[in-house]
């Protein structure tokens, strides 16, 4: 698809006129931007991006729709200033929708420790802190950091001994920083051991799925998804029939999210959740040579749009 006329990028400035505005970190804004200048550009003159800084600096904010994003990478200092504006925008009645309460949102560890405690996941997660190695309940569990979606660091680790071995390394060679954590191994593979991961949207009242990879690695990635026609075709049959629409809103309720991508798997028929993104890639650009691809990636985008419209109605 043509790219937009313009950058959103050069629109931070830029207020007046304009309904939903989209609050992210500065660096991470391209997610929405891509969007706009792509699959979204029908939208770009009702979506206005606005890094944190920019917006906690305004005394006063406009009349609109407003989504709190990227509240993983907020950092936690500014947590109180956003959820002061958030009360504000209530209070003065300049906020039409609101999504993303910032005191409220869970970020992936107590996410990921709520649902392994209802039940809803059979695995679990727990930090790792200075000078006291975790513990987890079962292996293979695997290292990753909390605060960013770059998937696992390591290879699944075995048990204690190995997990003690590879911190120690770690922290000699200084190879983690931020927020690591641990979490358990879930194994989702089917009888002919495909893996496959769901991701699905949620704006306001709407889930759009998104897309299923799949593939034999247990980091299933769309650089090493199966191709064949059997899973366009069931990729494609997920984004017509939404499948898990009613628990999908479900587990963003339990998570206070009212805008992001749910990544999830199955396992035994119940959902098992590894994320819940508030600034997710919403469509990656370009089209498709496969027609069957396209026809998904075109509903997905239709669907897209109606809901992101939604919440300016």
């Amino acid at each position: 698809m043509a790219a937009a006329a313009r950058a959103p990028a050069a629109e931070f400035s830029r207020w007046s006129g304009r309904m939903i505005f989209y609050l992210v970190t500065k660096p991470h804004a391209y997610t929405m931007r891509t969007y706009l200048a792509d699959w979204g550009r029908a939208l770009a003159e009702r979506i206005t991006i606005v890094p944190y800084a920019q917006f906690v600096a305004r005394d006063k904010q406009p009349r609109g729709s407003y989504i709190f994003s990227d509240l993983d990478r907020v950092n936690a200092d500014w947590l109180p200033r956003l959820q002061q504006h958030w009360d504000e925008l209530i209070r003065t009645g300049n906020a039409r929708k609101l999504l993303n309460e910032p005191a409220r949102v869970m970020t992936r560890l107590p996410l990921l420790q709520a649902l392994h405690a209802t039940g809803v996941n059979d695995f679990d997660a727990c930090p790792i802190e200075p000078n006291k190695p975790p513990m987890p309940n079962r292996f293979p569990v695997f290292i990753r950091e909390a605060n960013d979606h770059k998937g696992p660091v390591t290879e699944l680790i075995r048990n204690q001994s190995e997990l003690v071995q590879y911190l120690d390394y770690c922290a000699r060679a200084g190879k983690l920083s931020g927020a690591p954590i641990v979490v358990e191994f879930v194994d989702t593979a089917d009888s002919s051991g495909i893996y496959r991961k769901y991701s699905a949207f949620r704006f306001g009242d709407h889930i759009v799925p998104a897309h299923i990879v799949t593939g034999r690695d247990w980091v299933v990635k769309s650089t090493n998804s199966e191709s064949g026609a059997r899973y366009i075709a069931e990729e494609l049959d997920y984004v017509q029939s939404n499948p898990h629409a009613t628990e999908l809103m479900t587990l963003f309720s339990i998570a206070n999210i009212d805008y992001g991508r749910i990544d999830y798997s199955l396992r035994g028929g119940r959902i098992q959740v590894f994320e819940i993104n508030t600034n997710p890639i919403i469509m990656h650009p370009g089209e498709s040579s496969n027609p069957q691809r396209m026809k998904k990636r075109r509903i997905t985008a239709a669907a897209i749009e109606r809901a992101l419209l939604s919440l300016d109605e």
